[in-house]
């Protein structure tokens, strides 16, 4: 008697777990990196453009970022937090300028 009612319980057990899994939403969200290029700072973000600037000084100095790649999603747009740029688990900052007065 106490076999069956193990074999009861432990099939009890094994059903609830499996049908606990069967009806749990599996959220996979691909983040896909992007590349972007740094204009200017308004406040606390970055505006950033999806093409290369025509006066391009990427690479010419050392204060902010010019080009990025982030999984981030932009806001109004156009801008991303300058706390998610420096965040490295977020964006990496492929290369800088000397700042935004070009």
């Amino acid at each position: 008697m106490n076999k069956i009612k193990t074999a009861i319980a432990a099939l009890l057990i094994a059903g609830g777990t499996i049908g606990a899994f069967a009806f749990t939403k599996l959220d996979y969200k691909t983040t896909v990196a992007q590349t972007y290029w740094v204009t200017s700072l308004s406040g606390s973000n970055y505006t950033v453009s999806t093409s290369l600037p025509e006066d391009n000084q990427c690479g010419e100095g050392s204060d902010q970022p010019c080009q990025i790649t982030t999984t981030q999603p932009l806001s109004a747009g156009n801008q991303i937090s300058v706390a998610d740029v420096m965040d490295t688990s977020k964006t990496s900052i492929d290369s800088r300028q000397p700042d935004f007065s070009h």
